[in-house]
């Protein structure tokens, strides 16, 4: 093993070398011999050696006393004094220098060898204390808990402190605590004579929750571990223990419980399946209403494959490829998306379920949260519905072929009794045989024009309506309509005005037809229901490009005018804004379905 170190200072040289032999003898090594304070001060810098053996007078300015303070001060070095004066002051002075020890002269090899094993062993277990010591010191400045010493009893106070439990407290410095006695923290004065009573008692206390006040006023939730601290009598005579502030952990775990508590109530009256499925396909959650839906209880289902349990065979392959890149993404067609499938019950059998998919990562591994909705009974409903739809267009479909033809088959023989007639009028006739023709004639062209819408919205509703696609003159056409209507309108006194912007071309391609009974229709009710005033027909171009031209067709009156709530009412079939109007005014309320 090797030996320590020993610087040697000593102002007469032979005396030096014998020690050193001495030294050298037993297995140590001698870092060097000085004369001098100021010497031995440097070398002890330089060398920083284990030990340093001295005496009292030395060369130049320094002594070995006043040497002695400055090595321990400065470098921590273990100081041994080698003196022939053996009187009080010099022993008192060797106290106060802070050597590890003396030795007087003259001395024997054994005395020396043993003062200098127990200075070395007295320093390295005093360097021990101190690394411990700061060691302690270090946990304890750095440590989030508080850690306190106090006295006991009614008047006890803090006699140690680490800075956490200050701030804690919320006192500015040691001394604002030390000011303070420890029963002046508790909220209730109960809670520190009952922990005092359980630390005489047990010796110690784990985790003991209680509520203290800062030193602003507000109040903290507090764990304390404490152990009783005895003397050699066994009388208690401080408390040591760790604090630690546990208001938000105490918030933070209530309102834990309080989102459980709710989670709880809002899963058991989910009317909706709720299920979970780990990264392996295993069911890991299931409601009540999940046992409800599919027959199977928790027992049953946790744990087991999901996709075997609950998805029909079909859907197995297409399925094994998705949850397979599910896992390594957390995506698929499904997530994040409501779509209806095919589920199995317990007993086997399919039914229709509604089911919203997403995924969520559980320790780096993709879970699958579902909740499934049973819509069967919405699906029969749903067909049920489908089916009456399609019996009623069925129905509305074979009505509207039924009107085509009757009124197809009536039209002629209509035609036939016009044509008479009109034969008949033009024949000699006495006065009261004129007006009967006439008044058949008038009777059969009124049924006549309501066969024709009837025919025309039939056709419409079967969707046979043709529109032709025929070069024509506007301006003629529109001439040929007004003239139709200008009789009608001469003989309620009105005023039938029709005016064409210069910029409408005059020769299109369209349905002539059509667009004339489109502008007698409309201007066919501007008669109906104006009694005085004008009819103005308005027509003019919106836009124009290449060969295609967007034109606008407006018929304005000074009549009686249409509700607003009224104004899409008068373009459904056999509908008027007025019921009572049919009566007054006439007609089928058709006129305007037709042209829409």
């Amino acid at each position: 093993m090797k030996k320590s170190g020993i610087l040697i200072v000593e102002d007469e040289i032979i005396i030096a070398k014998d020690i050193a032999a001495i030294l050298e003898q037993y297995g140590y090594s001698v870092a060097g011999i000085v004369a001098s304070g100021e010497e031995a001060l440097g070398k002890a810098e330089d060398l920083h050696p284990d030990l340093i053996l001295m005496d009292i007078k030395l060369q130049g300015e320094m002594d070995g006393i006043r040497t002695s303070k400055e090595i321990r001060q400065r470098f921590n070095i273990p100081v041994v004094f080698l003196t022939a004066y053996a009187e009080e002051n010099t022993l008192r002075n060797i106290k106060t220098s802070g050597a590890y020890g003396y030795i007087l002269k003259p001395f024997n090899e054994n005395e020396l060898r043993g003062t200098i094993e127990v200075a070395i062993h007295k320093h390295g277990m005093e360097r021990k204390i101190e690394a411990s010591e700061e060691k302690y010191r270090t946990l304890t400045e750095n440590i989030s808990l508080g850690i306190y010493r106090t006295t006991p009893g009614p008047s006890g106070k803090f006699v140690e402190v680490n800075p956490a439990l200050i701030e804690i407290l919320g006192y500015k410095d040691k001394d604002d605590l030390f000011s303070m006695k420890v029963s002046d923290m508790y909220l209730k004065p109960g809670d520190r004579q009952r922990l005092n009573r359980k630390l005489h008692k047990y010796g110690s206390v784990k985790n003991e929750e209680l509520v203290l006040k800062k030193k602003n006023g507000d109040q903290i939730l507090v764990a304390v571990t404490a152990v009783a601290v005895r003397n050699e009598t066994g009388k208690v005579i401080y408390f040591d223990g760790v604090l630690e502030d546990i208001t938000e952990t105490k918030h933070m775990q209530a309102a834990l419980h309080d989102s459980e508590e709710k989670f709880k109530a809002m899963n058991a009256a989910a009317q909706d399946a709720i299920i979970m499925m780990d990264d392996r396909g295993r069911v890991s959650f299931w409601n009540k209403a999940a046992e409800i839906m599919f027959g199977y209880n928790k027992r049953e289902i946790i744990g087991k494959n999901l996709h075997t349990l609950l998805v029909p065979a079909y859907y197995h392959a297409a399925q094994k490829e998705g949850f397979r890149h599910f896992r390594k993404t957390g995506k698929g067609n499904a997530v994040g998306k409501t779509v209806e499938l095919v589920a199995l019950n317990k007993d086997g059998n399919e039914f229709n379920v509604e089911l919203s998919l997403s995924g969520c990562q559980i320790k780096g591994k993709w879970n699958a949260i579902g909740i499934v909705r049973n819509i069967s009974f919405r699906k029969m409903a749903e067909n049920d519905l489908l089916e009456a739809i399609e019996m009623t267009e069925a129905a509305n479909k074979a009505k509207s072929e039924f009107l085509a033809n009757m009124s197809h088959e009536i039209r002629t023989p209509m035609n036939g009794i016009i044509g008479m007639t009109e034969l008949a009028l033009n024949t000699d006739l006495t006065p009261l045989q004129e007006e009967y023709l006439t008044t058949v004639k008038d009777s059969a062209g009124s049924l006549m024009r309501i066969i024709n819408d009837i025919l025309d919205f039939s056709k419409t509703e079967a969707g046979k309506f043709e529109l032709e696609n025929i070069d024509f003159n506007l301006r003629e056409s529109l001439s040929h309509s007004m003239n139709a209507l200008a009789f009608r309108s001469h003989e309620k006194g009105l005023e039938l005005i029709c005016h064409i912007h210069p910029n409408v071309p005059d020769t299109l391609i369209g349905d002539p037809g059509r667009l004339r009974q489109i502008i007698i229709n409309l201007v066919g009710n501007a008669l109906k229901f104006t009694s005085r005033g004008e009819i103005v027909v308005e027509i003019k171009m919106n836009s124009i490009r290449q060969n295609n031209a967007k034109l606008s067709f407006s018929v304005t009156d000074t009549g009686i005018g249409i509700p607003e709530d009224k104004q899409q009412l008068i373009f459904d079939s056999f509908a008027q804004a007025d019921g009572s109007s049919t009566r007054q005014y006439g007609g089928t309320g058709l006129g305007l379905a037709i042209s829409s």
